[in-house]
């Protein structure tokens, strides 16, 4: 391996573990001599919750997955340290569009929304905001293994 430090980022399909090199700061990190190995390097990984953000689209105004002409819908989450990580768009049918990324358990994390163009409204139907809406996802209950939010878009 050549001299160098290197970030130790884990990630494990299908699980609840996050990701360190996402939802940690400083990102862990090993330094590596010339010739040189790493033993009994120690990761240690957190548990984190499944936030679901889905969204009523009855008018059909956003992009379902990519495909097809629409606004394009945009959720991150704002790191405490400036960074964004993007919530990706996992599903999309008839009835809406589910967006989902597993997030720190242990605090409360702004989610920006963008759609140019859309009205979004809360879960019960009231105008919330237009073009960016702004909810900070709560830290979780002890035990809590997912959450989910319900928003509806509308055009203006």
């Amino acid at each position: 391996m050549s001299a160098g430090t290197y970030a130790l980022c884990v990630r494990v399909p299908g699980s609840s573990f996050l990701d360190p090199c996402v939802w940690d700061d400083p990102i862990p990190t090993v330094s590596i001599k010339s010739g040189g190995k790493s033993k009994n390097t120690k990761i240690d990984l957190k548990e984190g919750v499944l936030f679901q953000f889905q969204v009523a689209d009855s008018e059909k105004k956003v992009a379902s997955l990519g495909k097809g002409a629409g606004v394009v819908l945009d959720a991150t989450v704002e790191l405490p340290n400036g960074r964004y990580v993007r919530m990706p768009l996992v599903k999309s049918d008839t009835a809406g569009h589910t967006m989902e990324i597993l997030v720190p358990a242990d605090r409360d994390l702004p989610l920006l929304v963008d759609g140019q163009g859309l009205l979004f409204l809360n879960e019960d139907g009231q105008p919330w905001a237009r073009d960016r809406a702004a909810y900070v996802i709560q830290k979780s209950v002890q035990g809590e293994k997912a959450k989910t939010t319900k928003i509806q878009v509308k055009g203006r």
